[in-house]
């Protein structure tokens, strides 16, 4: 299946990763439901690709609402026709120690990050069988992999996905349908400019660069290169990646010290 005949839902598409990978595929010629509770942000999304000559739609659904995704395919399925690829981007971070977590924040992390992306793949997979095959990209971080002291839940949720991915790989492999998750290591997207943003001016530098320094290649990702192994993913010369969780992190996890 070629680019320009894909169907692709993409979630959390008002910003960061998802509104680049929203407009990459946009750019391949896919026709692009752009998903984000931030419905203003996701009307900006769709807007650009128009303006770009592209065709999209912007639905706003809370991926955490079983209810709210079904109709969000049932209108992406009306629009556009039986939804061939599935991005599953939409996140939430909390960064606290245990003993300060809720279990309203524990739960808030896991139903978007992981209970979102059942929601969605359960949503969309009839579609992908309907039209002979499709491909799902789960967005997992290093989080999944190696992590910090402040972020159970988040950690918890990532390496989630990675089995997840690993799960429905098995189970779905034989319908057509390629599934793979992509884990981001720092990506500089407008939250980690409100991180940065939100410390005092004398330790925004030093924090800079304490993250680029643990970046053999020198510098901290940028949405389009998670954009660019996505569509790489779900395009043919990817036909044989399958079950696969790629890394993305400019070689931060390749540190042992």
């Amino acid at each position: 299946m070629n680019l320009d005949q894909q169907v692709v839902v993409v979630t959390g598409a008002a910003q960061g990763i998802g509104r680049a990978i929203a407009l990459a595929f946009a750019a391949e010629g896919s026709k692009v439901i752009v998903n984000d509770v931030n419905g203003e942000g996701a009307q900006q999304t769709a807007a650009e690709i128009v303006s770009n000559g592209g065709q999209a739609v912007a639905i706003r659904a809370d991926i955490a609402e079983p209810g709210a995704v079904r109709a969000m395919f049932e209108r992406a399925c009306d629009t556009f026709g039986h939804v061939t690829t599935l991005i599953n981007n939409a996140g939430y971070q909390h960064f606290k120690p245990l003993l300060d977590h809720t279990p309203e924040a524990w739960n808030k992390v896991l139903s978007i990050d992981l209970s979102g992306a059942f929601h969605c793949a359960q949503a969309a997979i009839p579609h992908m069988v309907a039209a002979g095959g499709g491909f799902i990209v789960n967005i997992a971080s290093v989080h999944a992999q190696r992590t910090l002291p402040t972020s159970p839940a988040y950690a918890a949720a990532k390496a989630g996905i990675v089995a997840f991915t690993h799960s429905l790989a098995l189970e779905f492999g034989p319908k057509n349908i390629r599934v793979n998750c992509v884990s981001p290591g720092a990506i500089e997207t407008d939250a980690l400019r409100a991180y940065l943003d939100s410390l005092p001016p004398e330790r925004r530098e030093s924090e800079l660069q304490y993250l680029l320094s643990w970046h053999p290649l020198g510098r901290l990702g940028r949405p389009q290169d998670i954009a660019d192994v996505v569509v790489f993913l779900c395009s043919p010369k990817a036909q044989f990646i399958h079950g696969a969780e790629i890394t993305a992190d400019g070689g931060l996890t390749a540190r042992l010290f």
